[in-house]
């Protein structure tokens, strides 16, 4: 019987880490191993009881890094442009990770970046777009064997009801208009790479954009209404609104919607990225990977339904 590979899922307990693990537990065969700050926190005892390994460490320190990969064949890490550094921290992070597992000694690593990662220069930029297209290169220039996976907007953030729904539904549409977003169900990016780890010979060297659906934000709507049977209203929020919610990082993602729908767009500028630019993922692609990639409703049912 085969040795099972050892894998090292830095962000085990977040949303792509977590979904991840488990799609390497529903696969099997697999040793699994992440990194918490706090192993006795709810989130990394859940995982113990599910078999995997959880040790103490932290993206920021290269021997806690070290400690966790010895022994390790794949390494698959995102990164966290939320700390004080903002997406510049992001980059720091990747150096940290990937000097770590040189020293270690592993040799594959899979990274989750951003779809539309190096193309958002031509519209002023957008700060963890390009910090994620910086640790691309770096990746490419390690020596490593690599592969990147490229996520579009998460459906998972969109919130199944209520307040929550109502206002982020809102703030989508002052936002995009009738523009139409790409999303992605976190299940499927675990699922994928789940698959980039069990078949390296068809998945190293390459880039993988991940999409299941394009729709707009009245789209969205109608498949709540076709999916719940109830009317899915969203909160009127006026563009200039929708910008002061925003963090520079997503200020410069969206266009506010145009001035003949918004008097009060003169107030903005924006870098206009989903205009201009935008996540281009070829869905009929993604299914040659993954044939049951989820389209929203398909998500939504599931959610829904259990």
């Amino acid at each position: 019987m085969s040795t099972p590979t050892t894998v090292l899922v830095i962000g085990g307990t977040g949303q792509q880490g977590g979904a991840t693990i488990k799609a390497l537990l529903q696969q099997g065969g697999f040793t699994i191993r992440t990194i918490s700050r706090n192993p006795d926190s709810p989130s990394a005892k859940k995982l113990v009881e599910q078999g995997v390994q959880v040790v103490k460490g932290d993206i920021t320190d290269k021997p806690s890094v070290v400690a966790a990969a010895q022994g390790v064949e794949v390494v698959y890490f995102m990164t966290d442009r939320t700390g004080p550094q903002g997406a510049a921290g992001e980059v720091i992070q990747a150096r940290v990770i990937l000097e770590a597992v040189h020293e270690a000694g592993v040799k594959r690593v899979i990274f989750s970046s951003v779809q539309s990662a190096d193309r958002t220069a031509s519209v002023g930029g957008v700060p963890h777009f390009e910090s994620k297209a910086e640790i691309e290169k770096l990746l490419k220039e390690s020596g490593l064997q690599w592969t990147i996976i490229r996520p579009v907007a998460f459906m998972d953030v969109i919130p199944l009801s209520g307040v929550g729904r109502y206002m982020t539904l809102g703030l989508l549409g002052a936002v995009l208009g009738e523009k139409k977003l790409q999303f992605i169900a976190v299940e499927d990016i675990g699922i994928v790479v789940s698959k980039a780890i069990a078949e390296p010979e068809q998945f190293s060297g390459k880039t993988i954009s991940l999409a299941g659906d394009e729709l707009s934000v009245r789209e969205l709507q109608d498949v709540f209404t076709k999916v719940t049977g109830q009317s899915a209203g969203k909160a009127p929020v006026p563009g200039f609104l929708a910008r002061m919610m925003l963090d520079y990082d997503m200020k410069q993602m969206f266009k506010v919607c145009h001035p003949s729908s918004d008097p009060f767009v003169f107030l903005t500028t924006s870098s206009q990225f989903f205009y201009e630019v935008g996540y281009d993922t070829d869905i009929s692609e993604v299914k040659k990977i993954h044939p049951g990639v989820l389209t929203f409703e398909e998500y939504l049912r599931k959610k829904v339904e259990g």
